[in-house]
C-alpha cells in the first residue's frame, strides 16, 4: 500500500498493512493510499500536492482526533485512529471509496479558458460570510457549492471566497437550484442566502421567528429549539427551551476543545460534520469520538444539519446525542 507523505515507523504500517489486508479479504475496496498524520505535520504538503479525487480516494491514519479535523478540511476520504481495529479500518476502506466516486466539480484548463472567454459568466457565494464561516466552515461552504454546480449541470470553477465561476446558466435557475438543493442546510432556505454576481441580495427578513428543533437521538424528543443571529457572527445560534429559558452552548471540533469547554451543551463545528454521511471518514470519527468523550465527561453533544443517513451512522453508535436538520423532517418533507 502506498504512502504519501511520511511512511510512519515499522510499530505503526506493520500492524496496519496486516488489519488493511484482512479488511480486503472480506470484500473492503482498496484505497488509492494512506497518508500518515505525523506529528511535525509534514503530511500537509503531501497532501496539498494530491489532486483532490486521489486525497478522497486515501485514508488518513491519525494519532488523534485532532489530525483528523485537519485530514477532513482537506478532503480526505477515509480516516483511521491509532491503533488500528478491523472493524474501523473496514470503515475508513468504505468511506474512502464512496468518496471516490463523489462527482465534483471541474477545473480543467479547457473549462477555465471557456469560462474566461464567456461574457455571460456568473460569480456565485454564499452570505453573510461570517454566518457560513461559522457554521459550516470554508469545507462546508465548498461541498455546498459544488452541490450546485452538480445540480445545474454547468461548467464550473471554484474561486476565492469560496465562490463558484458559472457558464451558460442564469439567475433564475441558480435560485431554482438553490432551494431543491439536498445539501442545503436547514436554515438558509431563499436564495438571500446566495450572492449571485454582484448582486448584494441581503438577509432582510426577520429572522426572529424561525426556529428550527433540536431532539434528543435516537428517541426523537424535542428538547429545545434555536434560532439564527445574523448579528452574531461567532455563535450565530439561540438556543431555547419551549418555556423560553435560554440555553448556552459553544462549538468544538475536537476532545481536546471539549475538555476546555465551559458549557455543558456542545454544538459540533461545521468542518467535522460536513462529511458525516460516511461513516469511516474522517469527520465521522472525529465526531464519533467527540459523541463518546461527551458521554463520559457528562456533557450533552448537539450534531447539527444531521441527514436521514448520517442519522443511521449516529444510531450504529449506541450514543444519545442532540441532533437537528433533515433527520427530525417527515418522511416526503424538504428541508
Amino acid at each position: 500500500m502506498q504512502w504519501f507523505g511520511e511512511t510512519p515507523p515499522p510499530s505503526v504500517s506493520g500492524p496496519l498493512g496486516l488489519v488493511i489486508e484482512k479488511a480486503l479479504e472480506q470484500g473492503a475496496p482498496a484505497p488509492q493510499g494512506l497518508v500518515f498524520l505525523d506529528r511535525d505535520d509534514r503530511w500537509r504538503e503531501a497532501g496539498t500536492c494530491l489532486s483532490l479525487a486521489e486525497r478522497r480516494g486515501c485514508i488518513a491514519v491519525a494519532l488523534d482526533d485532532e489530525d483528523l479535523v485537519a485530514a477532513a478540511r482537506l478532503s480526505i476520504g477515509g480516516g483511521a485512529l491509532l491503533p488500528p481495529s478491523l472493524l474501523r479500518v473496514s470503515a475508513a476502506c468504505r468511506a474512502a471509496g464512496e468518496a471516490s466516486s463523489l462527482r465534483s466539480w471541474t477545473a480543467c484548463p479547457e473549462v477555465v479558458a471557456e469560462i474566461g472567454r464567456s461574457k455571460d459568466h456568473l460569480r456565485v457565494g454564499l452570505q453573510p460570510h461570517g454566518i457560513w464561516k461559522a457554521m459550516v466552515g470554508f469545507r462546508g461552504q465548498l461541498e455546498l457549492l459544488t452541490a450546485l454546480a452538480v445540480a445545474l449541470e454547468r461548467p464550473a470553477v471554484i474561486g476565492p471566497g469560496p465562490s463558484l465561476m458559472l457558464t451558460g446558466v442564469d439567475g433564475v435557475a441558480i435560485k431554482t437550484a438553490w432551494e431543491n438543493l439536498e445539501a442545503r442546510p436547514q436554515w438558509a432556505a431563499g436564495s438571500r442566502y446566495l450572492e449571485i454576481g454582484d448582486s448584494n441580495l441581503g438577509v432582510t427578513d426577520c429572522l426572529e421567528s424561525r426556529s428550527w428543533p433540536v431532539a434528543q437521538w435516537p428517541s426523537g424528543r424535542v428538547v429545545a429549539r434555536w434560532n439564527l443571529d445574523v448579528a452574531h457572527k461567532t455563535c450565530p445560534w439561540r438556543l431555547e427551551t419551549d418555556d423560553g429559558t435560554v440555553l448556552r452552548a459553544e462549538a468544538v471540533s475536537t476532545r481536546n476543545d471539549l475538555g476546555r469547554a465551559t458549557t455543558d451543551i456542545i454544538r459540533v463545528h461545521g468542518i467535522p460534520w460536513s462529511d458525516l454521511e460516511r461513516g469511516g471518514s474522517p469527520g465521522a470519527v472525529v465526531v464519533e469520538a467527540l459523541a463518546r468523550e461527551a458521554d463520559r465527561s457528562g456533557h450533552t453533544l448537539w450534531i447539527p444539519g444531521v441527514s436521514r443517513r448520517a442519522g443511521a451512522v449516529i444510531r450504529g453508535w449506541g450514543l444519545g446525542v442532540w441532533v437537528d436538520g433533515p433527520v427530525l423532517a417527515p418522511p416526503g418533507a424538504v428541508s
